[in-house]
């Protein structure tokens, strides 16, 4: 921005937080910022405890910072339907609204309601942006379970769904908070709270503590519903999920701090992943020489399954005297006799068979082991 202008826009003198703001969110949750909980003494209101907010503008170059200085009162509508109800517990900016000298009406809070049923959901973010305003950024603080012929609003019947603000960072060791806790729902499946799809991707790498530091790749497209967005998370055979996880980071960097390179994910075989989910397995196999073969073939199967025909390629690694190798090293070239090549057959998203000849056509030699090598590249 230059002086000399006879106006400066509200784009202009937001530019720097909107390009910093990725999405939506609490400043500080950990810290009970904006947390939504009930009164001292319960009755049909709720209130919004003190803190900060970033609310981006979708498709714009806007991120409006809240500052809520006292604690916000929200009225919780009754319900004399004769079944349950969720509401949804809504902090906006009103983009209509004139602002005062303070601009203190312009962030608003409301409970948007909910449709009463045996099993009711909360409001969809389509049907809050429906109640607030189609243009207005929102984020979703909390949802609450409204008996049928309640009488008050207790800490039971609120949900928490408060999401921290996810900035643009280039920290030094390429990791970036997701949440501070999660929830584990099985050895490879976990949900953070909030809507975290905007930015997580299947391939990002996940950093997080389960007792020990452990890394995972982001293994499946993010879901959100019911205020948490779930994922599976994949480490091979290397790691799984056993307790609670916490300081739950992701990166997106190709080789963030920490990071293992490559994952074991079978016997001789380990893999890497990208953002966006495309994976790579690299590894290796062999055949006896049974003497009466001039083709013999290793059926491999593939440690983690593609989506799709992987694009896959093969080399011949020689041969190994008497005993079977237990690495790629092992194998040698002893001339002719383990002159070899390799061909790839039945090539399928589960694995391929390699058919394995010697060079001038002979038989396989009894008592050594032929080895070949493989990379396979597709997408998970």
């Amino acid at each position: 921005m230059r002086s000399g202008g006879a106006q400066h826009p509200e784009e202009i003198m937001n530019f720097l937080a909107s390009q910093l703001v990725v999405t939506s969110g609490i400043m500080g949750k950990v810290m009970g910022d904006l947390a939504v909980a009930q009164q001292t003494v319960p009755n049909m209101t709720v209130k919004i405890a003190i803190g900060h907010a970033l609310l981006k503008k979708s498709g714009a170059e806007m991120a409006y910072p809240v500052r809520v200085t006292a604690a916000e009162n929200v009225t919780i509508g009754a319900n004399s339907s004769g079944n349950p109800r969720k509401d949804a517990i809504v902090l906006y900016i009103d983009l209509g609204a004139s602002p005062n000298t303070d601009i203190s009406n312009v962030a608003k809070a409301i409970a948007v309601q909910g449709t009463p049923a045996a099993s009711p959901v909360a409001p969809l973010d389509a049907a809050i942006q429906t109640a607030i305003g189609a243009s207005n950024p929102f984020i979703r603080l909390a949802d609450v379970a409204v008996a049928n012929g309640a009488v008050s609003i207790v800490t039971a019947n609120i949900l928490d769904q408060r999401a921290e603000v996810f900035f643009y960072q280039v920290n030094p060791d390429c990791w970036a908070l997701l949440s501070a806790t999660g929830v584990r729902i099985d050895a490879d499946t976990m949900t953070v709270p909030g809507d975290v799809t905007g930015f997580l991707q299947k391939g990002d790498k996940i950093k997080l503590t389960d007792t020990t530091t452990k890394y995972f790749y982001v293994a499946s497209v993010p879901s959100f519903a019911a205020g948490v967005t779930s994922f599976d998370i994949y480490a091979g055979t290397d790691s799984t999920l056993v307790g609670t996880p916490s300081n739950i980071y992701f990166s997106k960097a190709e080789n963030p701090q920490g990071f293992p390179a490559q994952f074991n994910i079978a016997a001789r075989q380990t893999m890497s992943m990208r953002t966006g989910g495309e994976m790579t397995i690299r590894g290796w196999g062999f055949v006896n020489g049974a003497g009466a073969a001039s083709m013999q073939t290793d059926a491999v199967t593939f440690g983690k399954a593609f989506s799709a025909r992987p694009m896959l390629t093969v080399g011949a690694l020689g041969g190994k005297n008497a005993s079977d190798p237990t690495h790629i090293g092992d194998f040698t070239d002893f001339g002719a006799s383990t002159s070899t090549r390799v061909a790839a057959i039945a090539i399928a998203t589960s694995g391929f068979s390699a058919n394995i000849y010697k060079g001038d056509n002979t038989n396989l030699n009894s008592g050594l082991r032929f080895g070949h090598s493989f990379i396979a590249i597709g997408t998970l």
